[in-house]
This record gives structure tokens, sequence and C-alpha cells, in this order.
């Protein structure tokens, strides 16, 4: 309502405007006075009228959102942001592929409270250059390397903040700059099992990730063996944007490389129009709800029902952003 009530504001605003100006060309029989003082006060009138626009605009972006859904309490937020840290996942594997010199990391939950896990994981592709090897028993330091790898090991990433990859086109990429690119699955709008990551853009200097996603197709069965449909809309680009956070997140932790600011979406098909959609409502409350509900990091309900989409990382708080 407030919207339609602002166009018809700035519409009238306009209109009179332009008939103010007329009115002063076409005037030839009123005298000057009268015609300055009827075109001060329509213009008078429009400026009003533009001003209760801007107000209309300034109330309307001071509206905020608000949620359903129970307040999160500290120990779930703390539950959260603990199970997502990819530091303290001790099934994560990392793969590297010579050939294009880059590190692949194993599927893992992009969720704390995954509806369906084979279709909420994400997995990320890494140049390289950025990776001084993995650290398999938590000193810092790198034990296995590109030169000594064998097999899939675990541990987490020692990245190299120093190294740099100038990319086809000339731009030069670091561990913090490299830009993230999303694939989004979403074929037709289904469901999307989770895959591991391509290496595609690995020569490029980019970050590529792969998530899985419910979709239209999608069923559960509970404890007493009842099925029932899960697959409603939004859960695709609920589950998309989750993995988005989940990346952010681990960047921000220094768990994985890249920037948490410069994103890009990509799909073919359903998942070509999930790409924009990704992008199109970055940050839309809309979507929070259902984020939440499956645990996603860095959105939260407080206890007046606004959300926070926050986390804060030894003693900074930073805004973790759910598109590109």
């Amino acid at each position: 309502m407030k919207k339609k009530k602002l166009l018809t504001l700035l519409t009238t605003a306009a209109l009179t405007t332009s008939i103010v100006g007329c009115s002063g060309a076409a005037s030839t029989t009123t005298s000057s006075d009268t015609t300055s003082s009827a075109n001060e006060s329509s213009a008078d009138e429009a400026e009003d009228l533009a001003q209760t626009a801007a107000q209309e605009t300034s109330d309307e972006s001071e509206s905020t959102a608000t949620s359903s859904l129970e307040a999160t309490s500290a120990e779930d937020r703390a539950y959260i942001e603990e199970t997502l840290n990819l530091a303290n996942n001790e099934e994560v594997t990392w793969t590297y592929d010579a050939d294009a010199d880059a590190w692949i990391m194993s599927v893992v939950t992009a969720v704390a409270y995954a509806e369906i896990e084979d279709e909420e994981g994400v997995s990320v592709c890494i140049p390289g250059a950025y990776i001084k090897g993995i650290d398999t028993d938590g000193d810092g330091e790198a034990d296995i390397t590109a030169d000594s790898y064998t097999e899939a090991v675990h541990g987490q990433l020692v990245i190299d903040y120093e190294a740099e990859v100038t990319s086809s086109n000339g731009q030069v990429y670091t561990a913090s700059t490299a830009p993230v690119i999303l694939n989004t699955g979403a074929a037709g709008y289904s469901s999307s099992t989770n895959t591991t990551a391509a290496t595609s853009y690995a020569s490029e200097g980019y970050i590529n990730v792969s998530c899985g996603n419910r979709g239209k197709n999608d069923t559960v069965t509970d404890e007493d063996g009842n099925e029932s449909y899960t697959g409603d809309a939004p859960s695709c680009l609920a589950d998309q944007k989750a993995a988005a956070r989940f990346v952010r997140y681990n960047i921000l932790l220094g768990n994985l490389p890249g920037s948490t600011e410069y994103w890009v979406s990509t799909g073919g098909s359903g998942g070509g129009a999930h790409a924009t959609m990704f992008a199109a409502t970055s940050n839309s409350s809309d979507f929070y709800d259902y984020q939440i509900e499956v645990g996603s990091v860095g959105v939260y309900v407080n206890e007046d029902g606004t959300y926070d989409t926050t986390v804060t990382i030894d003693g900074v708080t930073y805004d973790l952003s759910d598109g590109a």
C-alpha cells in the first residue's frame, strides 16, 4: 500500500510540475503578477508533494522485517556457528588435482539442521597457488603439500595470502581477493544431489563452489515411516543461500580463501533462473525464515522478532550476505 501511495504522490508531483511549466508558457492574457503568483503556488504544492513522497520512502525504508519464528537462543546460535566452522569438522577431506593445480574439498553439510543431507551440502575448489598445503595435526603447518600428496587427506588448509594468480584477462588475484563463483543446480526446479566442485575456474584464480539443493520432487519419511512432500518453493533458493553463508563464514574464519564481496552466481536452465534469483534476492528478509529453519549460519531471530544477520569473530562483528 505504501508503494502505491508513493507512486501516486510522485506522479502527482510530476504532473503538477509539468502543468506549471505549460501554464507559464501559454499564458498570454493574464497579468504577469497573477501568473507569477499561480506558478509559485503550484510550484510550492509540487515541492510539498515531493517532500511527502520522500518521507514515505524514508518511512518505508525504516520499517523492520520481523519473523514468526521463535527467537534464536544463545546456545542454539553457538551450536550452529561451532558446527559449521570447518576447523571443527573432522570428516572433511581435501583432494589435489595436479592437472588443474587445484585443491577440492569433499562435500560437507552447509547447515546445522539439514532436512535432506544429500541435498544440503557444499564443496569448494581452490587454485593451488593459494594453498601451501594441508595441516593434518593442528599445528598450523603444511604437513601435506602438492608435491607430497598421494590420496585424499583429512585436515585444514594452510593458506598463502601472499601468492598471486593472474587471470587470462590480466586481473591479479590473491587468496583475499579471489572472486567466488557459486554454481546453482535446480535444473527444472528439481532437487540437486551434492557434488564436488569442478576445477573449471582454477586457472583463472577463481574459487568455485558447488552446492546441492532440495527441489520440487522431494519427499521425506519420518521415524514412523510416514512419507510427506517437502519440495515447496523456495527450498531450492534457501539452500543455495545457506551455502553462500557457509562459505563466507569460513572465509572470515580463515578456513577458506576468497573474497566475501565479489561473488558471481551461474547455472543452466532452471539453475540459470535460480542464479538470477540468487543475486536479485540478495539479503532479502523474505528468505530468512527458510534458512533459519535448517540452521543456516549468520541469520537469527532476536527477542523482538527482528533479524540478526551477523557473526562475531575475534571480537569483530561482520554482516554475512546470502547473495551475490
